[in-house]
């Protein structure tokens, strides 16, 4: 929230209901390692999760349940690239990239997440010069990616290519945290009037 306060709340999908929350400043690695504990010491064995990807949630999740199953929220990956590709990209590679990451949301199948994970491949071998290009301050040495935002978003998938198809395997598995998200919008609605 915007006043510094952070809720961590743990939500079955299933059986939409909520196992545990906490009010704190931050998702912490203690913090959360600390809630996954504490769901564990009552017997609650977790499949999988299915989460924005932050660094801190995947690890507490493989140090308390190493047998889960993370899956990236496929909209989140998908809104953060748009973002930061914008509605209109200038380049011919940030265009093709933001019509490959608009689809993203359509795949259900597993063969479907292969033919997209081949495009990928297929668009970062035909773009990988132009995607790594640096640009140099001569006085200084400092150097820095050209192409920040399409880079950045490049990194982005490919650090969450591991995780984003899981649900196409596991069909028990949500593909979004837009359950939680919904969760969440009328508590934001509630707040705002208050």
């Amino acid at each position: 929230f915007t006043n510094k306060v952070c809720l961590l709340l743990y939500r079955d999908y299933n059986i939409k209901m909520t196992i545990l929350y906490r009010l704190t400043n931050q998702e912490s690695l203690r913090d959360l390692t600390e809630d996954l504990l504490a769901i564990k010491s009552i017997g609650i064995e977790v499949e999988s999760v299915t989460c924005d990807g932050r660094a801190n949630i995947i690890k507490a999740v493989r140090e308390v349940y190493p047998e889960a199953i993370i899956q990236r929220c496929i909209f989140h990956i998908a809104n953060e690239i748009c973002n930061w590709l914008t509605k209109k990209p200038k380049s011919e590679a940030a265009r093709e990239l933001r019509e490959l990451v608009c689809y993203l949301c359509r795949i259900n199948y597993h063969e479907d997440a292969l033919l997209w994970m081949r495009a990928f491949i297929d668009w970062h071998t035909k773009y990988e010069e132009y995607i790594n290009e640096k640009s140099v301050d001569q006085e200084s040495g400092k150097w820095w990616y050209t192409h920040k935002m399409l880079h950045r978003s490049t990194s982005h998938i490919k650090r969450a290519i591991p995780n984003m198809f899981n649900y196409t395997r596991y069909p028990n598995i949500p593909k979004t945290s837009n359950s939680i998200e919904s969760f969440f919008g009328h508590l934001k609605d509630h707040l705002r009037l208050h």
